[in-house]
């Protein structure tokens, strides 16, 4: 099917496009800001904590409680670690961290888009321990105190019967916080970072 635009139309969209910011992820709502889309994982972990990590309950199908989601950071890194348990494992798993609910890449709607989470990443079987870490720094965060993370999975359980098959159930699974103002229930947390008492690199 083809479709024809006028010239005035073209003007129209030009200009409005103009006024709009640039950015390499979805807008969100009411986002004036870059989601934090360039966020990438670094190959390193906490080496020292600072203060005391933050702990959320991991829920699968809203209700059922299959691990946690804890965050920790030292003067440079920050890590997110999703761990199940109790017959229950991760096929894939996606983090979002940004400075505000808005910057969480989401649709007009308010839904999460999960695909557009800067940390993802496919998993083996079995898995039940997966561990996300950024740079404070490279990432925009190092003066930012208040951060929210999405924490999400896709998750399995799977029970052997007397005769060994296996029952498997397929859930979604969110760390446990605020509800996306769209019409799912998914959600997101709060992380104060902790003070290490030194300046990070990059501020």
């Amino acid at each position: 099917m083809k479709f024809r635009v006028s010239a005035a139309a073209l003007i129209l969209v030009g200009l409005v496009s103009a006024g709009c910011s640039q950015s390499s992820g979805p807008l969100s709502p009411t986002a004036d800001k870059k989601p934090r889309a360039d966020v990438v994982a670094v190959d390193r972990t906490v080496e020292s904590a600072c203060g005391q990590s933050a702990r959320v309950r991991f829920l699968a199908g809203q209700h059922i409680e299959v691990g946690d989601v804890t965050v920790t950071n030292d003067e440079n890194t920050l890590c997110v670690d999703l761990v199940t348990r109790d017959g229950w494992y991760m096929d894939e798993s996606h983090v979002a961290i940004a400075l505000t609910p808005e910057e969480l890449p989401q649709t007009g709607a308010g839904n999460p888009q999960v695909g557009h989470f800067a940390l993802s990443d496919r998993h083996e079987p079995g898995t039940q321990s997966v561990s996300y870490c950024i740079d404070l720094g490279d990432a925009g965060f190092a003066g930012a105190q208040d951060l929210v993370i999405a924490a999400h999975a896709v998750v399995h359980f799977e029970e052997e019967d007397d005769s060994n098959e296996k029952a498997v159930q397929e859930e979604t699974a969110w760390g446990e916080g605020t509800e996306f103002p769209g019409n799912s229930w998914a959600m997101y947390f709060a992380y104060e970072k902790q003070d290490c008492g030194g300046e990070i690199q990059g501020e």
